[in-house]
């Protein structure tokens, strides 16, 4: 006496169907489009803001006298020369893409 008993075909655990995965990137790429929209209108209201509603005004010149210490005048630029540059090198060192370092392994790697 033999029982022929037919076990139905397991679908592999670890992969999520392909409805599923179409449905998560179609989520996922409104609100890419969204989060890309909302910054270009913000850009594009702060621009129209500055350049056409603002009320700005000329400020006072003021007159540096012969030895004037040009460290203290010319400190926000050096700031923002140093922020500028912090941020190019953090560019240099992830290699451009957030969460990646293979110029820092690199760098790690050769001792220099």
């Amino acid at each position: 006496m033999s029982m022929n008993v037919s076990v139905p075909a397991r679908e592999p655990r670890g992969m999520p169907d392909v409805e599923a995965m179409r449905k998560q990137r179609a989520v996922t790429k409104r609100w890419f489009v969204f989060l890309v929209a909302l910054i270009v209108l913000l850009s594009v209201a702060l621009i129209v803001w500055v350049f056409f509603i603002a009320d700005i005004k000329k400020a006072a010149v003021a007159i540096l006298g012969p030895a004037a210490n040009l460290t203290l005048v010319l400190a926000p630029i050096l700031a923002a020369a140093a922020g500028v540059q912090h941020h190019r090198k953090q560019l240099e060192v992830t290699g451009g893409l957030p969460g990646t370092r293979p110029a820092l392994a690199e760098l790690c790697r050769t001792g220099g």
